[in-house]
């Protein structure tokens, strides 16, 4: 295995050759010492999940669309000139192994699959999968790290039911589910950028004024711009916390530039501003982060996939030039 962790016998057949993980990084189980042994600082986990779904169908094939998406890109990225491959140790640690007829059971799993990539001294990056599995993530963070956290969540719509259909911890209610039930996440620490269009019932916004989460719509975003909103965003959920979560839903984005998502809403973030966005976040220093609702059969072209590579690149890179413990290829 090179220094590197990366195989380079496949960087003049990106795409073509080769079995496809994340970053073509070797596969390590999730096991804490075989992760500690390898010195893995990444650990990167599919969740081919959908039992929380409450639009259109697919996002459980978000992890193999990302994944072959992958074959493509190297680790290096031209515009901060920082090849991930110097400055972490990356490692795919397969797929949650999901029930997916029992969405709390499933959420646990998730939970204990990123508190080993917590335990081992890893950052946590799940791909999913719908909006559920941040719970998972979530959760985990908020028994890892015992002070206060926060949710800086980027998406269409606000998920805040308190239950659908008397679930919970749906992809539409996870944030009050959230919200309601971890002791460290108070609803003040919780933002969500990007809202916008007519897919949210009143009641959901009731719940938002009641707990007192922030809100900064897409209007916010075109009038002030992407950094002011980002910036105001990660102020808010680093108000007294000792770590924070990040979740990029891909409808966040619009749908004239990422089509495979369960739920499009018209006039969401540019594949520009959400690359911007996506640095912005990373330089914060995220402690994990998922990207969910990718669906594959709607997006025939892979445009949605290359994407979401992307926005997973560019914030681990703009991530890596603020760890001092790391040395980045960076001038």
């Amino acid at each position: 295995m090179s220094t590197t962790m990366r195989n380079s016998l496949y960087d003049d057949t990106l795409g073509i050759a080769g079995i496809p993980t994340f970053f073509r990084a070797p596969y390590i189980p999730p096991n804490v010492n075989k992760l500690k042994k390898h010195g893995i600082t990444v650990g990167i986990i599919g969740v081919p999940y959908e039992g929380g779904n409450t639009y259109r169908p697919g996002s459980s094939y978000g992890p193999h669309a990302l994944r072959t998406a992958m074959g493509q890109f190297t680790g290096y990225l031209f515009e901060l000139n920082i090849d991930l491959f110097e400055v972490y140790k990356i490692a795919d640690c397969g797929d949650v192994p999901v029930n997916p007829v029992n969405i709390q059971k499933t959420h646990r799993l998730i939970a204990d699959y990123s508190n080993i990539i917590f335990n081992a001294g890893a950052l946590p990056v799940l791909i999913g999968g719908d909006h559920s599995i941040t719970n998972g993530g979530v959760m985990s963070l908020s028994e890892i790290e015992k002070g206060p956290i926060g949710l800086l969540i980027l998406d269409a719509h606000v998920d805040t039911s308190e239950s659908i259909g008397g679930e919970i911890y749906s992809g539409a209610s996870f944030i009050s589910g959230l919200a309601n039930n971890l002791p460290n996440l108070n609803a003040k620490n919780i933002v969500i950028i990007g809202v916008r269009g007519a897919g949210c019932p009143r009641s959901r916004w009731d719940y938002i004024n009641k707990a007192g989460i922030t809100i900064i719509s897409m209007d916010d975003v075109h009038q002030n711009g992407v950094e002011l909103a980002i910036n105001e965003g990660l102020k808010i959920v680093q108000d007294g916390t000792k770590a924070f979560y990040v979740s990029y839903d891909i409808d966040s984005i619009d749908p004239a530039y990422a089509p495979g998502t369960t739920g499009p809403e018209p006039g969401g973030f540019s594949s520009r501003e959400i690359l911007q966005a996506a640095r912005l976040i990373g330089h914060a220093l995220p402690a994990a982060f998922d990207i969910v609702e990718l669906c594959l059969c709607y997006d025939p072209s892979g445009t949605t996939a290359c994407l979401a590579a992307y926005i997973l690149i560019h914030t681990l890179a703009a991530r890596c030039k603020n760890i001092p413990i790391l040395k980045c290829n960076n001038k």
